[in-house]
Protein backbone atom coordinates (compact mmCIF):
# COMPACT_ATOMS: atom_id res chain seq x y z
CA UNK A 1 0.00 0.00 0.00
CA UNK A 2 1.32 3.42 -0.94
CA UNK A 3 2.18 5.81 1.86
CA UNK A 4 -0.57 8.45 1.91
CA UNK A 5 -1.78 10.78 4.62
CA UNK A 6 -5.18 12.43 5.04
CA UNK A 7 -4.83 16.20 4.96
CA UNK A 8 -7.63 16.25 7.52
CA UNK A 9 -5.08 15.04 10.04
CA UNK A 10 -2.35 17.49 9.05
CA UNK A 11 -1.74 20.13 11.68
CA UNK A 12 0.16 23.25 10.50
CA UNK A 13 3.43 23.35 12.36
CA UNK A 14 4.42 27.00 12.64
CA UNK A 15 5.36 29.26 9.76
CA UNK A 16 2.96 31.59 8.03
CA UNK A 17 -0.81 31.34 8.70
CA UNK A 18 -2.47 28.69 6.55
CA UNK A 19 -5.86 28.67 4.82
CA UNK A 20 -8.65 31.13 5.61
CA UNK A 21 -7.61 33.02 8.70
CA UNK A 22 -8.60 36.29 10.33
CA UNK A 23 -6.15 39.15 10.13
CA UNK A 24 -5.69 41.97 12.61
CA UNK A 25 -2.49 43.73 11.57
CA UNK A 26 -0.20 45.03 14.25
CA UNK A 27 -0.12 48.76 14.85
CA UNK A 28 2.85 49.24 12.53
CA UNK A 29 1.07 47.49 9.66
CA UNK A 30 -2.47 48.83 10.05
CA UNK A 31 -1.69 51.92 8.03
CA UNK A 32 0.05 49.89 5.31
CA UNK A 33 -2.91 47.49 5.10
CA UNK A 34 -5.37 50.39 4.81
CA UNK A 35 -3.28 52.01 2.10
CA UNK A 36 -3.04 48.73 0.18
CA UNK A 37 -6.82 48.40 0.25
CA UNK A 38 -7.17 52.00 -0.95
CA UNK A 39 -4.86 51.23 -3.90
CA UNK A 40 -6.85 48.12 -4.79
CA UNK A 41 -10.14 50.02 -4.60
CA UNK A 42 -8.73 52.67 -6.95
CA UNK A 43 -7.68 49.97 -9.39
CA UNK A 44 -11.15 48.43 -9.21
CA UNK A 45 -12.81 51.79 -9.88
CA UNK A 46 -10.49 52.30 -12.87
CA UNK A 47 -11.10 48.79 -14.27
CA UNK A 48 -7.38 48.03 -13.84
CA UNK A 49 -7.53 44.74 -11.93
CA UNK A 50 -6.01 42.28 -11.29
CA UNK A 51 -2.81 43.83 -9.97
CA UNK A 52 0.28 42.12 -8.59
CA UNK A 53 1.95 42.78 -5.23
CA UNK A 54 4.97 44.49 -6.83
CA UNK A 55 2.70 46.88 -8.69
CA UNK A 56 0.96 47.68 -5.39
CA UNK A 57 4.36 48.34 -3.84
CA UNK A 58 5.24 50.79 -6.62
CA UNK A 59 1.93 52.59 -6.14
CA UNK A 60 2.71 53.03 -2.43
CA UNK A 61 6.18 54.35 -3.27
CA UNK A 62 4.58 56.82 -5.65
CA UNK A 63 1.74 57.91 -3.36
CA UNK A 64 3.84 58.20 -0.19
CA UNK A 65 7.30 59.45 -1.22
CA UNK A 66 10.07 58.49 1.14
CA UNK A 67 7.95 56.08 3.19
CA UNK A 68 8.49 52.93 1.11
CA UNK A 69 11.32 51.37 -0.86
CA UNK A 70 11.67 48.13 -2.81
CA UNK A 71 12.97 46.58 0.41
CA UNK A 72 9.39 46.88 1.71
CA UNK A 73 7.94 44.83 -1.15
CA UNK A 74 8.17 41.47 0.69
CA UNK A 75 6.27 43.00 3.63
CA UNK A 76 3.66 44.44 1.26
CA UNK A 77 3.30 41.05 -0.42
CA UNK A 78 2.81 39.38 2.95
CA UNK A 79 0.11 41.86 3.97
CA UNK A 80 -1.74 41.38 0.67
CA UNK A 81 -1.63 37.61 1.22
CA UNK A 82 -3.03 38.01 4.74
CA UNK A 83 -5.78 40.34 3.48
CA UNK A 84 -6.89 37.78 0.89
CA UNK A 85 -6.74 34.93 3.40
CA UNK A 86 -8.98 36.98 5.69
CA UNK A 87 -11.45 37.63 2.82
CA UNK A 88 -10.82 41.36 3.16
CA UNK A 89 -9.59 41.47 -0.44
CA UNK A 90 -11.06 39.26 -3.18
CA UNK A 91 -8.56 36.71 -4.44
CA UNK A 92 -9.29 37.60 -8.05
CA UNK A 93 -8.10 41.17 -7.47
CA UNK A 94 -4.51 39.99 -7.02
CA UNK A 95 -2.36 38.75 -9.90
CA UNK A 96 -0.14 35.74 -9.12
CA UNK A 97 2.52 35.57 -11.81
CA UNK A 98 4.04 32.39 -10.36
CA UNK A 99 0.95 30.16 -10.38
CA UNK A 100 0.26 27.77 -13.27
CA UNK A 101 -2.63 25.26 -13.34
CA UNK A 102 -3.74 22.76 -15.98
CA UNK A 103 -7.00 21.42 -14.63
CA UNK A 104 -8.17 17.98 -15.77
CA UNK A 105 -11.83 18.93 -15.88
CA UNK A 106 -14.81 17.75 -17.90
CA UNK A 107 -18.61 17.36 -17.77
CA UNK A 108 -20.80 15.22 -15.57
CA UNK A 109 -23.13 14.24 -18.43
CA UNK A 110 -24.12 15.13 -22.00
CA UNK A 111 -26.91 17.30 -20.55
CA UNK A 112 -24.50 19.35 -18.46
CA UNK A 113 -22.24 19.74 -21.47
CA UNK A 114 -25.07 20.99 -23.69
CA UNK A 115 -26.22 23.40 -21.00
CA UNK A 116 -22.88 25.17 -20.95
CA UNK A 117 -22.17 25.16 -24.69
CA UNK A 118 -23.69 28.57 -25.55
CA UNK A 119 -21.53 30.37 -22.99
CA UNK A 120 -18.37 28.87 -24.47
CA UNK A 121 -19.17 29.98 -28.01
CA UNK A 122 -16.98 32.81 -29.22
CA UNK A 123 -16.30 34.05 -32.71
CA UNK A 124 -12.72 34.68 -33.72
CA UNK A 125 -12.57 38.43 -33.13
CA UNK A 126 -9.61 38.71 -35.47
CA UNK A 127 -11.98 37.94 -38.33
CA UNK A 128 -12.09 40.64 -41.05
CA UNK A 129 -9.18 42.48 -39.47
CA UNK A 130 -6.54 43.52 -42.01
CA UNK A 131 -4.07 43.81 -39.10
CA UNK A 132 -3.94 41.33 -36.21
CA UNK A 133 -2.34 42.47 -32.95
CA UNK A 134 -0.36 40.36 -30.49
CA UNK A 135 1.19 41.60 -27.24
CA UNK A 136 4.48 40.36 -25.82
CA UNK A 137 4.99 41.16 -22.14
CA UNK A 138 8.02 40.24 -20.08
CA UNK A 139 6.38 40.61 -16.66
CA UNK A 140 3.96 37.75 -15.98
CA UNK A 141 2.40 39.72 -13.14
CA UNK A 142 0.91 42.12 -15.69
CA UNK A 143 -0.40 39.38 -17.98
CA UNK A 144 -3.85 38.82 -16.37
CA UNK A 145 -4.78 42.50 -16.77
CA UNK A 146 -3.43 42.66 -20.31
CA UNK A 147 -5.17 39.41 -21.21
CA UNK A 148 -8.51 40.69 -19.93
CA UNK A 149 -8.51 43.92 -21.95
CA UNK A 150 -6.83 42.33 -24.97
CA UNK A 151 -8.89 39.16 -25.46
CA UNK A 152 -12.19 41.02 -25.73
CA UNK A 153 -10.62 42.95 -28.62
CA UNK A 154 -9.31 39.89 -30.44
CA UNK A 155 -5.71 40.31 -29.32
CA UNK A 156 -3.40 37.48 -28.22
CA UNK A 157 -1.11 38.31 -25.28
CA UNK A 158 1.84 36.11 -24.41
CA UNK A 159 4.72 36.25 -21.96
CA UNK A 160 8.31 35.13 -21.83
CA UNK A 161 11.76 36.13 -20.64
CA UNK A 162 15.14 35.93 -22.31
CA UNK A 163 15.42 32.27 -21.37
CA UNK A 164 12.55 31.36 -23.72
CA UNK A 165 14.85 31.86 -26.69
CA UNK A 166 13.76 30.70 -30.14
CA UNK A 167 10.99 28.33 -29.04
CA UNK A 168 8.57 31.11 -28.07
CA UNK A 169 9.50 33.18 -31.13
CA UNK A 170 8.90 30.19 -33.42
CA UNK A 171 5.28 29.95 -32.27
CA UNK A 172 4.76 33.68 -32.82
CA UNK A 173 6.32 33.54 -36.28
CA UNK A 174 4.28 30.48 -37.25
CA UNK A 175 1.02 32.15 -36.21
CA UNK A 176 1.89 35.27 -38.21
CA UNK A 177 2.81 33.32 -41.32
CA UNK A 178 -0.28 31.12 -41.14
CA UNK A 179 -2.69 34.04 -40.92
CA UNK A 180 -0.78 35.89 -43.64
CA UNK A 181 -1.21 32.99 -46.07
CA UNK A 182 -4.71 31.86 -45.06
CA UNK A 183 -6.35 35.25 -44.52
CA UNK A 184 -3.95 37.83 -46.00
CA UNK A 185 -3.66 39.46 -42.57
CA UNK A 186 -0.62 41.38 -41.39
CA UNK A 187 0.59 41.12 -37.77
CA UNK A 188 1.60 43.86 -35.34
CA UNK A 189 3.54 42.82 -32.22
CA UNK A 190 3.28 45.26 -29.31
CA UNK A 191 6.25 44.84 -26.95
CA UNK A 192 6.22 45.42 -23.19
CA UNK A 193 9.32 44.90 -21.04
CA UNK A 194 11.35 46.44 -18.22
CA UNK A 195 13.28 49.53 -19.21
CA UNK A 196 16.98 48.93 -18.68
CA UNK A 197 19.91 47.59 -20.64
CA UNK A 198 19.09 43.98 -19.82
CA UNK A 199 15.39 44.25 -20.65
CA UNK A 200 16.04 45.73 -24.08
CA UNK A 201 19.22 43.90 -25.02
CA UNK A 202 18.55 40.47 -23.51
CA UNK A 203 14.75 40.11 -23.66
CA UNK A 204 12.87 42.33 -26.08
CA UNK A 205 15.31 42.66 -28.96
CA UNK A 206 16.39 38.98 -29.06
CA UNK A 207 12.76 37.86 -29.10
CA UNK A 208 11.88 40.09 -32.03
CA UNK A 209 15.13 39.22 -33.83
CA UNK A 210 14.22 35.53 -33.55
CA UNK A 211 10.73 36.19 -34.93
CA UNK A 212 12.21 38.19 -37.81
CA UNK A 213 14.84 35.56 -38.54
CA UNK A 214 12.25 32.76 -38.66
CA UNK A 215 10.19 34.75 -41.14
CA UNK A 216 12.70 36.70 -43.22
CA UNK A 217 16.08 35.13 -42.52
CA UNK A 218 19.31 36.97 -41.73
CA UNK A 219 22.21 38.32 -43.76
CA UNK A 220 24.07 35.01 -43.48
CA UNK A 221 21.15 32.57 -43.28
CA UNK A 222 18.31 32.33 -45.79
CA UNK A 223 16.54 29.35 -44.16
CA UNK A 224 13.05 30.51 -43.16
CA UNK A 225 9.64 29.12 -42.31
CA UNK A 226 7.25 28.23 -45.09
CA UNK A 227 3.54 27.46 -45.06
CA UNK A 228 1.77 25.84 -47.99
CA UNK A 229 4.95 26.44 -49.96
CA UNK A 230 4.97 30.19 -49.29
CA UNK A 231 7.46 32.28 -47.34
CA UNK A 232 6.80 35.60 -45.59
CA UNK A 233 8.83 37.55 -48.15
CA UNK A 234 6.63 36.21 -50.97
CA UNK A 235 3.32 37.60 -49.70
CA UNK A 236 1.94 41.10 -49.19
CA UNK A 237 1.01 40.72 -45.52
CA UNK A 238 3.80 41.89 -43.23
CA UNK A 239 4.89 41.48 -39.60
CA UNK A 240 5.78 44.66 -37.73
CA UNK A 241 6.62 45.76 -34.20
CA UNK A 242 5.92 48.67 -31.89
CA UNK A 243 7.63 49.26 -28.56
CA UNK A 244 4.67 49.95 -26.28
CA UNK A 245 6.15 49.97 -22.79
CA UNK A 246 8.24 50.76 -21.01
CA UNK A 247 9.34 53.21 -23.65
CA UNK A 248 12.15 55.62 -22.76
CA UNK A 249 9.55 58.39 -22.64
CA UNK A 250 7.48 56.48 -20.06
CA UNK A 251 10.59 55.53 -18.10
CA UNK A 252 11.75 59.17 -18.06
CA UNK A 253 8.54 60.07 -16.24
CA UNK A 254 9.17 57.42 -13.56
CA UNK A 255 12.92 57.63 -12.93
CA UNK A 256 13.84 59.99 -10.09
CA UNK A 257 17.63 60.19 -10.43
CA UNK A 258 18.58 63.34 -12.37
CA UNK A 259 21.63 61.79 -14.03
CA UNK A 260 19.64 58.77 -15.18
CA UNK A 261 16.94 61.04 -16.58
CA UNK A 262 19.56 62.94 -18.57
CA UNK A 263 21.00 59.68 -19.91
CA UNK A 264 17.53 58.58 -21.01
CA UNK A 265 17.15 61.83 -22.93
CA UNK A 266 20.52 61.18 -24.59
CA UNK A 267 19.45 57.63 -25.41
CA UNK A 268 16.23 58.90 -27.02
CA UNK A 269 18.17 61.37 -29.16
CA UNK A 270 20.65 58.71 -30.33
CA UNK A 271 18.17 57.06 -32.71
CA UNK A 272 14.54 56.59 -33.64
CA UNK A 273 13.67 53.14 -32.25
CA UNK A 274 14.92 50.17 -30.21
CA UNK A 275 17.13 49.10 -33.12
CA UNK A 276 18.91 52.36 -33.87
CA UNK A 277 19.32 53.87 -30.41
CA UNK A 278 22.66 53.44 -28.63
CA UNK A 279 22.19 51.02 -25.73
CA UNK A 280 25.52 52.04 -24.19
CA UNK A 281 23.79 55.12 -22.76
CA UNK A 282 21.74 52.79 -20.55
CA UNK A 283 24.77 51.10 -18.96
CA UNK A 284 24.29 51.18 -15.19
CA UNK A 285 21.04 53.11 -15.37
CA UNK A 286 18.29 52.59 -12.79
CA UNK A 287 16.08 49.66 -13.82
CA UNK A 288 12.43 50.58 -14.31
CA UNK A 289 10.25 47.49 -13.95
CA UNK A 290 7.02 47.15 -15.90
CA UNK A 291 5.16 46.92 -12.59
CA UNK A 292 6.35 50.45 -11.81
CA UNK A 293 3.92 51.77 -14.41
CA UNK A 294 0.55 52.55 -12.86
CA UNK A 295 -1.87 49.76 -13.94
CA UNK A 296 -4.39 52.44 -14.87
CA UNK A 297 -1.80 53.92 -17.24
CA UNK A 298 -0.80 50.46 -18.48
CA UNK A 299 -4.42 49.67 -19.28
CA UNK A 300 -4.80 52.98 -21.10
CA UNK A 301 -1.64 52.49 -23.14
CA UNK A 302 -2.60 48.94 -24.13
CA UNK A 303 -6.21 49.73 -25.01
CA UNK A 304 -5.29 52.84 -27.03
CA UNK A 305 -2.61 50.96 -28.98
CA UNK A 306 -5.00 48.12 -29.80
CA UNK A 307 -7.87 50.37 -30.80
CA UNK A 308 -5.54 52.49 -32.91
CA UNK A 309 -4.48 49.39 -34.85
CA UNK A 310 -7.67 47.37 -35.35
CA UNK A 311 -10.78 47.99 -37.42
CA UNK A 312 -13.34 48.92 -34.74
CA UNK A 313 -16.36 48.50 -37.05
CA UNK A 314 -15.28 45.00 -38.09
CA UNK A 315 -14.85 44.02 -34.43
CA UNK A 316 -18.24 45.49 -33.52
CA UNK A 317 -19.94 43.55 -36.30
CA UNK A 318 -18.33 40.24 -35.31
CA UNK A 319 -19.27 40.73 -31.63
CA UNK A 320 -22.89 41.49 -32.58
CA UNK A 321 -23.05 38.41 -34.82
CA UNK A 322 -21.50 36.34 -32.04
CA UNK A 323 -24.24 37.29 -29.58
CA UNK A 324 -26.99 36.54 -32.12
CA UNK A 325 -25.44 33.18 -32.92
CA UNK A 326 -25.02 32.36 -29.23
CA UNK A 327 -28.72 32.88 -28.63
CA UNK A 328 -29.52 30.74 -31.67
CA UNK A 329 -27.33 27.95 -30.28
CA UNK A 330 -29.07 28.24 -26.90
CA UNK A 331 -32.51 27.99 -28.53
CA UNK A 332 -31.52 24.97 -30.61
CA UNK A 333 -30.02 23.16 -27.62
CA UNK A 334 -33.09 23.85 -25.50
CA UNK A 335 -35.20 22.10 -28.14
CA UNK A 336 -32.82 19.13 -28.15
CA UNK A 337 -32.88 18.94 -24.35
CA UNK A 338 -36.69 19.17 -24.24
CA UNK A 339 -37.02 16.39 -26.81
CA UNK A 340 -34.57 14.22 -24.88
CA UNK A 341 -36.46 14.81 -21.63
CA UNK A 342 -39.78 13.86 -23.27
CA UNK A 343 -38.21 10.73 -24.70
CA UNK A 344 -36.85 9.74 -21.30
CA UNK A 345 -40.26 10.24 -19.73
Amino acid sequence: MKDTSSLELVVPNGGRPKGLVRYSPRAGRKIVAARIMDVLERMRASDALPIGPRAVGYRLKELYPGEYTKDDFPMINEIITRLTQASLVPWEWVSDGAAVTYEADGWASPASFLQGVPDTYNRDRRERQPLVVEIFTEARETLPLIRRVASERGVTPYSGSGSNGPSLALKVAARALTRAVDYEQSTLILGICDFDLSGLRNVLRPHLEHVGAFLYGTSDNEDVLSYHGLQASEIDAKVSFRHLALTPELAHGIVTDREDRERIVTYIASGVDVWTRDLSFLEGIQKVETEALDPVELRRVVVEAIEDAIDAKALEDVVAEEETEREDIRSRLNKITDATDRGAA
